[in-house]
């Protein structure tokens, strides 16, 4: 087998997209439509990447970290000058050359696999990869002699004798071509009317200087899917949400559609997925938990047995058996231990809640260490921001928050306390104690709330 390498073919400006952001940076679950041509020839098998690109995309991060070199083209005239920049790279190969168009994301590795053993087999000079039933309505048609079949030429959409009546078969912008016959054809690519360099002019060179062009088909015709516009995005995202769903459904996880699963999230077997959830970024859900419906998790890790509903979760931890929801937040930087409660419309951030800790429902609780088997109140509120800085709250294990509880941060509330009703608590309170009042004043549990109980000064220094 020889050596094999890819060329992507990313230097278009993609005016039909009619966005601002670079065509090929478009996100498709999760992932910009570049990267899923990058990774698809890669699991093919190829040993080297490269990319030809306009500068504004190879300066993008995404690009930058991907493992491939970037081969720049300043002036985007078609992807025949497309590859007439990677000339030197192309002629200094001795091998294999899979070219495939930057906007294709839906081509499965195992299909540009079945192209290079083609491609290798038949010992073709070019080799296109071919559909019958495409996806798009403007793609290329392949021109075949009528007395040998053989592949004379591929006809541009738009030029004057594209005939689908006359060709039902098309072009799907992948090819594999042998590198040490490309010096003698490369350079002979046309300009067209339209002063542009089309890599397909290459079949019709071949077939004149008495090379081989060959073919081969694909069946699928979701995977024939080329991204021009916002719509063929959104054709493109349902083709590849359909194969992310169907692989998780084959793999124990139950999903009620339409979800928005990205293809870095993971879940383990016997969980569900309800309706218009979102699983986004490195997110993993934990076996048998249920998610939704209406939610949308970010970089979050889920434990087992867990109940998430219409709720938000963004960069946080969840631990096994915790039921959230509906219509919380759960925002970054929180860990939820095993066994929580959080009712409707509580907001948690950047915080650390024990194990069978129980918030009902309407709080804010930020910056906070909250231990086991706490209990939060309706209305609790963690005041933790001073105009300034941000300021920690610590509740510990067994205290009862009373509802309306306002905590002026910093301060600790100790083990076994509890604050009364609307209380706001300036000044730590030790474990075991009660407070009440504005601001809050330890009472004695065992005696009625006297009239003097919250006279300024009384029971001064808890």
């Amino acid at each position: 087998m020889a050596e094999l390498r890819a060329l992507v073919l990313g230097g278009g400006k993609g005016t039909r997209m009619k966005s601002s952001v670079p065509k090929l940076l478009h996100k498709i679950c999760g992932k910009s439509m570049l990267s899923w041509v990058v990774d698809a020839v890669s699991d093919a098998g190829v040993e080297k990447v490269l990319i030809v690109t306009s500068p504004q995309i190879a300066d993008s991060d995404e690009i930058q970290q991907m493992s491939a070199s970037l081969i720049s083209q300043d002036i985007p005239l078609g992807t025949g000058h497309a590859l007439l920049q990677a000339r030197n790279e192309l002629e200094s190969f001795d091998g294999n050359w899979l070219i495939v168009n930057g906007d294709t994301p839906a081509i499965r590795p195992a299909s540009f696999s079945s192209l290079i053993q083609k491609h290798e087999s038949s010992g073709a000079f070019i080799t296109v990869m071919t559909s019958h039933h495409p996806f798009n309505g403007n793609m290329g048609l392949i021109s075949r002699k009528h007395d040998t079949d053989d592949i004379n030429a591929i006809v541009e959409y738009g030029d004057e004798d594209y005939d689908v009546n006359v060709s039902s078969e098309f072009n799907v912008g992948a090819y594999c071509i042998r590198s040490e016959l490309l010096p003698a054809v490369i350079g002979k690519i046309p300009e067209s009317s339209t002063n542009e360099f089309y890599i397909t002019r290459l079949v019709e060179i071949a077939y004149a200087e008495g090379l081989l062009v060959d073919s081969y088909t694909i069946e699928d015709s979701s995977e024939t899917i080329g991204v021009n516009t916002l719509h063929d995005l959104s054709r493109a995202r349902l083709v590849l949400q359909n194969r992310i769903n169907t692989y998780w459904l084959l793999n124990g996880v139950d999903i009620v559609e339409p979800c928005y699963i990205e293809i870095s999230a993971h879940i383990d077997k016997d969980s569900v997925i309800y309706q218009n959830t979102s699983l986004q970024g490195d997110t993993h859900i934990g076996k048998g938990s249920k998610i939704g419906p209406n939610s949308r998790l970010l970089d979050t890790s889920v434990g087992a047995d867990c109940n998430i509903f219409e709720s938000v979760i963004e960069s946080s931890t969840i631990g096994n058996a915790v039921n959230i929801g509906p219509f919380s937040h759960i925002r970054h930087g929180s860990y939820i231990e095993s066994g929580v409660k959080i009712g409707n419309f509580a907001e948690i951030k950047n915080s650390r809640i024990g194990k069978e800790a129980l918030i009902g429902h309407f709080s804010y609780l930020g910056d906070c260490f909250i231990g086991n088997k706490v209990n939060i109140g309706a209305g609790t509120i963690t005041c933790n921001f001073d105009g300034k800085e941000k300021h920690q709250t610590i509740i510990e294990e067994g205290a009862f928050i009373g509802s309306d509880t306002k905590l002026i941060a910093p301060v600790k509330v100790g083990s076994n306390a509890i604050t009364g009703a609307g209380s706001v608590v300036t000044k730590d309170v030790r474990s075991g104690t009660t407070v009440v009042g504005m601001p809050a004043r330890p009472i004695d549990r065992k005696t009625p709330l006297s009239s003097d109980s919250n006279k300024e000064g009384a029971h001064s220094g808890y």
